[in-house]
């Protein structure tokens, strides 16, 4: 598991992980912007960038994994459960494969999982600055 799993870049639930057309975030939009680049270029030079502005507000609002990221995301909130019950069931499968082929002993296995609750914890402190930090930007960006 990494952060890319934890925004959704990469599927965490094993029918989003096998879907062929789901690329990691950074992927998605370096893939098409050369596309964009290319409709927009066969346009009139001084309407280049409202029109890729355009595609890129599409592909925003429409388009991104099928129904646009507001949709997208909407829908996995939904399925949070499932989410959260797919990286338990995960991070249980490896620690206790790796505790009886004799890798990890109880005690390597209890101090792993403290680490990791730790590391939750830290990540949940921190949440508060980065929805702040986002929010900030956004009305910046407006």
């Amino acid at each position: 598991m990494s952060d890319d799993h934890l925004t959704l870049s990469s599927g965490i639930l094993p029918e989003d992980a096998a879907n062929k057309k789901w690329k990691p975030i950074n992927n998605e939009w370096q893939d098409v912007l050369p596309n964009f680049k290319s409709l927009v270029r066969e346009k009139s030079r001084e309407s280049w960038l409202d029109e890729l502005s355009k595609l890129c507000e599409k592909r925003f609002d429409q388009d991104y994994r099928g129904v646009g990221v507001l949709p997208f995301y909407q829908s996995k909130l939904k399925a949070k459960k499932e989410h959260v019950r797919e990286i338990r069931r995960r991070i249980e499968d490896d620690l206790i494969t790796e505790w009886k082929n004799g890798v990890k002993s109880a005690n390597d296995v209890s101090r792993l999982l403290a680490a990791l609750l730790e590391s939750i914890d830290e990540r949940r402190n921190q949440l508060d600055d980065k929805i702040t930090s986002a929010k900030d930007n956004e009305e910046n960006a407006k």
